[in-house]
């Protein structure tokens, strides 16, 4: 697997390629955490407009404020069960992957 920051190189050159319909950055991760991996793709010329979702186990107010200021698009508390899981990929996509035709 990748270090985080060669992830972000690849992620990069990629979209010049390619287009990402979404990013899903979870807070807490080696490396880098959430927030710096999130600014670090808001200041890629490349994939500063790629929307990005934070996702935490936390619903502290602090770090959802601090999530968009930085950008993200979305905070996201991850769920407990399977069952949320199976609601949440169904939520982001009706929100981020899915084209409404009218």
């Amino acid at each position: 697997m990748p270090s985080l920051p060669q992830a972000l190189r690849q992620l990069a050159d990629q979209a010049g390629r390619s287009s990402f319909n979404l990013v899903l950055i979870d807070i807490n991760m080696p490396v880098m955490n959430g927030f710096e991996v999130l600014d670090k793709i808001r200041s890629s010329p490349a994939l500063k407009y790629t929307p990005t979702v934070i996702m935490s186990t936390s619903d502290n107010p602090d770090q959802v404020e601090a999530a968009y200021k930085k950008g993200a698009n979305s905070y996201i508390k991850k769920p407990i069960s399977f069952g949320g899981y199976n609601e949440l990929i169904k939520a982001i996509e009706t929100c981020f992957l899915r084209v409404i035709k009218y």
